[in-house]
Formats: structure tokens, C-alpha cells, sequence
């Protein structure tokens, strides 16, 4: 079994301590410690709880890998997998003769859900749509200027569209909140 390899490695690629994780599950950081140096496990209640709240946040595990198989090696050079459970492809998006649309329209869907869910209760329908549409192509020049190296991975282009869109996100709403002091 994999189970405290595997919940150190999606502790750490949310980026939270031991403690937070603990406190979010509601059990003592030294119990979420000794989970994860394997010397006791939670109750199948725990273990349920602690699944679901990653497979929240990581929609490309399931409950065979997350408790069988080792994460960190099959997600190694693939965090768009994992986080938004997209098949791995390593092939190019761009090359120099071929552009992959399809790739480009699912990725377009991809931010379009996840911009739609933040700002839909910010924005009336048809303003949102456009701001959802400004805010794609926005994330989509500040890769053409910045990250163009990202092209030739498609599981980095789609995490950076990702960060970029959530930070132009982030400032939308800090300035809607200005507007209204």
C-alpha cells in the first residue's frame, strides 16, 4: 500500500503543513503524522473522509491509486493529470507545422467552467460570459508573451493558464469590492 506515501505527497502539492491538513480533518496533527509515517492508520471513516477531500481537490486520483499505487511516481511530470484528471499527453500542443484545437478547446472549456463558477456570483449572465471571455484570452497573451516554453508541455500550459486566470480572478473581485467603499 501506498496510503502515507501518497498522503504526504498531496499534503505537499496543496502546499499545507501536517497541522492544517489535521485541523481540515478534524484529527490531531500527531495523528495525521503517524498516518503518514505509516506507523497507524485512520478508520475507515477517516480514511473515506480524508479520499474524498483529495479527490476534491485532485480530480484525476481515484481510490485504487490513492491507496495502491505511488502518486508521486505516476505524477511526476504530469500535476495537470493529477489536479484536473486529464489524460497525460506528452506530445507538443504547438509545433512548428501543427496546432492541436482540440487540446485548445478543452482547455478553453477547462477555464471557462472554473472562471464561470468564481465570477457567476459577481457578474449578471451576459456580463459574465464576456468577462469569462476577456479573462481566457487574457490568460491565453500572457502565456503568448511570458511562458511561450510551456507550448511544448501541455500539462505546465494548462496549470499556468490556470494560476493566471485565478490571479486575474482574484483582482477582478478585489477591485469590484474597492468600487463599492
Amino acid at each position: 500500500m501506498y496510503f502515507s506515501n501518497n498522503l504526504s505527497f498531496l499534503r505537499k502539492q496543496l502546499g499545507e503543513t501536517q497541522g492544517e491538513m489535521a485541523e481540515k480533518m478534524s484529527i490531531k496533527r500527531s495523528s495525521w503524522g503517524s498516518y503518514e509515517a505509516d506507523n497507524t492508520k485512520p478508520t475507515l471513516e477517516g480514511l473515506t473522509a480524508i479520499y474524498f477531500y483529495f479527490k476534491k481537490e485532485f480530480k484525476g486520483i481515484n481510490l485504487d491509486d490513492f491507496l495502491f499505487v505511488d502518486l508521486q511516481k505516476k505524477y511526476r511530470n504530469d500535476t495537470a493529470a493529477l489536479v484536473y484528471g486529464v489524460e497525460s499527453d506528452s506530445s507538443p500542443m504547438i509545433t512548428d507545422q501543427f496546432i492541436d484545437l482540440e487540446f485548445i478547446s478543452k482547455i478553453n472549456k477547462n477555464l471557462e467552467a472554473l472562471f464561470s463558477e468564481k465570477l457567476k456570483s459577481s457578474f449578471e449572465s451576459q456580463d459574465l460570459d464576456n468577462k469569462v471571455n476577456e479573462l481566457i484570452a487574457k490568460c491565453w497573451d500572457v502565456l503568448l508573451h511570458k511562458h511561450v516554453h510551456l507550448y511544448k508541455d501541455k500539462s505546465k500550459l494548462m496549470v499556468m493558464l490556470a494560476v493566471i486566470g485565478n490571479t486575474e480572478i482574484d483582482k477582478i473581485l478585489k477591485n469590484q469590492i474597492n468600487s463599492k467603499k
